[in-house]
């Protein structure tokens, strides 16, 4: 059984950077949840070990022990800060890319954006994930803002730019409607040239 928390231990102090990295990790997961309209399950699993490793690193009297909890903490509340804007970062860019490769064909039937427009998206996308990836996982408070600046600039942009496609992609150009109206046409007409040879 774990030992119950000593207030009076004033020998423990949860260090200021954890309360950094909360107050980056906790923007993160409320951009995620605003953007996605769900909640992060991963997100919660992370929490949960953050607290239980502050709850541990609270309870003992051993500074290194302490030190070490307090760390794993640190680590936890890094990859909330980041991992789950990350993975849908780069989910959104795989079907971004896939509409881009069948550009041609969605043009023809749906009102879309220039095709350079969503692929300097992109750049701009990929860049900030470059970024990320160089420096994730550090625990400074400095670096996790920063990555999640890059980060969340990443996820915004993905998630714009899917909003534009999937509006786009759901109503038909005016070229597709003049189309559809002559093919209408002349299936209406041989219809019609059909029924009266038969008639005939």
């Amino acid at each position: 059984m774990t030992p119950p928390l000593d207030p009076s231990n004033s020998s423990v102090q949860i260090p200021r950077q954890l309360f950094e990295l909360y107050d980056i990790a906790k923007e993160s997961f409320t951009l995620y949840e605003q953007g996605e309209r769900l909640q992060s399950v991963e997100t919660a699993f992370q929490l949960r070990d953050v607290a239980d490793h502050l709850i541990a690193g609270s309870r003992t009297s051993d500074p290194e022990r302490s030190a070490f909890e307090f760390n794993q903490a640190a680590e936890h509340l890094a990859v909330i800060c980041l991992d789950p804007l990350q993975r849908r970062t780069q989910e959104r860019v795989i079907r971004l890319e896939n509409i881009l490769r069948d550009y041609r064909r969605h043009r023809l039937l749906h009102k879309l954006p220039e095709p350079q427009f969503i692929a300097n998206i992109l750049i701009v996308v990929d860049n900030d994930v470059q970024h990320v990836r160089r420096s994730k996982g550090r625990t400074d408070p400095l670096i996790a803002r920063d990555c999640f600046e890059h980060m969340k600039r990443a996820y915004l942009l993905a998630l714009d730019a899917e909003r534009v496609l999937t509006t786009s992609l759901q109503t038909t150009s005016f070229s597709a409607q003049v189309i559809l109206w002559i093919l209408m046409f002349i299936l209406t007409v041989g219809s019609l040239i059909i029924t009266l040879i038969t008639i005939l």
